[in-house]
């Protein structure tokens, strides 16, 4: 008798999957990085036609952004047969993913499969059973924005700059805004290239914007130039601080050096009216949260400022240094950069300054 085994995993698309690995596939096109293993080919052939083309680019930015859930032709993982050896490695199309097996008179225990994560170049995926990943960065990319106040009929252009814009290779965020105070009307392109195939609007309505930006360079911007616009249109009397936050709702914020380092990526707003600022460290937004959350401070000068979250017992669980403008700034936190639930702290330190506040989180 007989027997073929084929394993299958095809939960969880998005599992270590991130606008990282766009920048490593697209590097390797153009013959920058090439790949070096035969499983990073099987991994970047996202639409599954047995090469690495512009297209698994397009279809992989589909399910970063949130547009395909899952992905339309290719399963989330594949198995290959492990005694296979591949020579080739960049032709690995056709290793069989099934072992065969014509009796079971022979131990069966030195058959194995390799798995192989679909889109995930850099092997960032969560094998474990407990699903939660450890991050520690301490560098942030910063986001910049004019406050603006608008009434109701207004255009609103909200031009984005950074301060830090230093040899990136990719950014990815989610902008929630107040659908009842504004409409989204589109993006434009400033220093860095920005189109509709960067941004998912399905769910404009719902107040919901999604960003993939990556290049194959490294990119340095000035800080005075704009790296790119978005524009809505105000159905009511209202500002941009009131009615614009950053969160990993759909699209996880985060951006990458050209380096291939990941840190963190936040957006503040500066105004008119800092002259008067003094040290305050708000409560996160939402407070219990599940996904994410949001802390604001305000800073009475620029300068460094030291964020920390930890424990009921102490225990650090992560912390974000960075420079910030005088004025508000904003800090989005997702829970998987946490790694923890329940009852947690975070204390805010710059120039001899502190302060600190509780926050919950709920698991879901």
């Amino acid at each position: 008798v007989s027997y073929r085994i084929t394993p299958e995993k095809d939960d969880d698309h998005l599992n270590g999957v991130s606008t990282l690995d766009l920048v490593m596939i697209q590097r390797h096109i153009l013959q920058i990085d090439k790949f070096n293993s035969a499983y990073k080919y099987i991994a970047a052939d996202v639409n599954k036609d047995n090469k690495v083309t512009a297209g698994d680019l397009v279809e992989l930015r589909k399910l970063i952004l949130g547009i395909y859930i899952e992905l339309p032709n290719n399963k989330s993982w594949r198995f290959l047969d492990k005694a296979i050896n591949i020579s080739d490695i960049a032709n690995p199309w056709g290793v069989n993913e099934y072992i065969g097996i014509n009796n079971f008179t022979t131990s069966m225990m030195e058959n194995n499969f390799t798995g192989v994560k679909v889109g995930d170049i850099n092997g960032s995926a969560v094998t474990n059973f407990n699903g939660a990943s450890t991050e520690n960065r301490s560098k942030t990319l910063t986001f910049v924005a004019e406050d603006q106040s608008f009434q109701a009929g207004q255009n609103v252009k909200m031009d984005i700059t950074a301060d830090n814009f230093t040899n990136m290779s990719g950014a990815q965020w989610t902008i929630n805004f107040d659908q009842t105070s504004m409409e989204f009307q589109g993006v434009s392109s400033g220093a860095i290239q920005m189109n509709n195939e960067n941004v998912n609007v399905l769910q404009a309505n719902n107040g919901k914007l999604a960003f993939s930006w990556n290049d194959f360079k490294g990119v340095t911007i000035d800080k005075d130039k704009v790296l790119f616009t978005i524009e809505f249109r105000a159905t009511a009397n209202n500002t941009l601080t009131n009615t614009v936050k950053f969160s990993s709702d759909i699209t996880k914020a985060e951006a990458y050096t050209h380096d291939l380092s990941e840190i963190n990526l936040g957006l503040t707003f500066r105004n008119d009216n800092t002259s008067d600022a003094v040290f305050a460290l708000d409560q996160n937004n939402p407070n219990p949260f599940t996904a994410t959350t949001s802390i604001g401070f305000t800073l009475p000068s620029a300068g460094e400022a030291k964020l920390t979250i930890y424990d009921i017992t102490g225990k650090v669980l992560k912390t974000i240094t960075n420079t910030y403008p005088k004025g508000r700034s904003e800090v989005n936190i997702a829970s998987e950069e946490i790694n923890a639930q329940g009852v947690m702290f975070y204390e805010l330190e710059s120039n001899g300054l502190k302060a600190t506040k509780k926050m919950i989180y709920l698991n879901k």
